[in-house]
């Protein structure tokens, strides 16, 4: 029974992380799908996408204080639903309440990140499977790895306080993993969703998706940005910051060289690339200044 992990940001990719590992421990047919554990490198994105998500009968939403204000969580929500019920869709909230849920996310019933709603997941996932566990033994199973993956979640530091709660290199190492997976998740996603889309709704669309990887490359610079004005980095840190700049710098320079932009994010996209820009030569200073 395949899952769908959906994540946006640092500490909601942990979340997906934890959730990867655990579930198969409670569910021995689960089959967790987290996109930067099922594509490797030189896979066909779209197409591995595609029929993961045709084959998806349960998704979880990882949702975390800045992922919930995230066009892209909303994105791949949208992508998802078009393959599972809305029943089917679980929003699981780290260190948020129900009341925060709203928008268009407000249609999915949501599950705190805690022992009893976390264990509803586990008994909404079962209720859908062909040969479903024994409700006894389902609990005892649950019991047993909940103590695991609570100690997974506690020591997950929420967006919010990440770069004040962890150390400089923790963080820049989380952000590079994150842009690296970042451009792939995008690509395939408005594959899979333009293939169910007419002309008109393809091109709409695809100014939209352009639209959610400017926002959250935007989010990454800022973050970046951030990291980067202080002056305890180590080198090796200095040189994965730069290196994630100019990852962004490439990608929103393609936006602009290759895509049909409406005006409003061609604009958005002139002015990031030249945040992207600023930042790579603040990187490289301080890489002088490290030399």
């Amino acid at each position: 029974m395949k899952i769908f992990l959906s994540f946006s940001g640092t500490s909601s990719m942990h979340v997906a992380e934890a959730l990867y590992e655990t579930l198969p421990m409670i569910l021995h047919y689960a089959q967790p799908w987290l996109s930067r554990r099922n594509i490797s490198a030189g896979t066909r994105w779209g197409a591995e996408l595609s029929e993961s998500l045709q084959s998806t009968s349960f998704g979880i939403l990882c949702l975390t204080r800045q992922s919930l204000n995230s066009d892209w969580v909303i994105f791949e929500a949208g992508a998802l639903s078009k393959f599972v019920s809305e029943a089917r869709v679980v929003p699981y909230l780290f260190n948020l309440s129900n009341n925060d849920l709203g928008g268009p996310l407000a249609q999915f019933q949501s599950k705190l990140a805690e022992k009893e709603a976390t264990f509803q997941v586990i008994e909404a996932i079962n209720s859908g499977a062909e040969e479903p566990i024994d409700a006894a033994r389902l609990r005892k199973q649950f019991e047993v790895i909940w103590p695991y993956l609570e100690g997974k979640l506690q020591d997950i530091a929420d967006d919010s306080t990440a770069s004040e709660a962890r150390p400089t290199e923790s963080v820049i190492e989380d952000l590079f993993v994150y842009v690296q997976d970042l451009s792939r998740r995008f690509s395939v996603l408005e594959e899979v969703i333009n293939q169910k889309s007419n002309s008109t709704d393809a091109k709409a669309s695809s100014d939209s998706t352009n639209k959610i990887k400017l926002d959250s490359l935007k989010e990454v610079i800022r973050h970046s940005e951030r990291l980067l004005s202080g002056d305890s980095m180590s080198p090796d840190t200095v040189s994965s910051a730069l290196e994630m700049a100019e990852h962004c710098q490439r990608e929103i320079a393609s936006l602009l060289s290759g895509e049909i932009l409406s005006a409003p994010t061609r604009d958005q996209a002139k002015r990031l690339i030249g945040r992207a820009e600023a930042l790579i030569a603040l990187a490289e200073k301080k890489q002088e200044d490290k030399d």
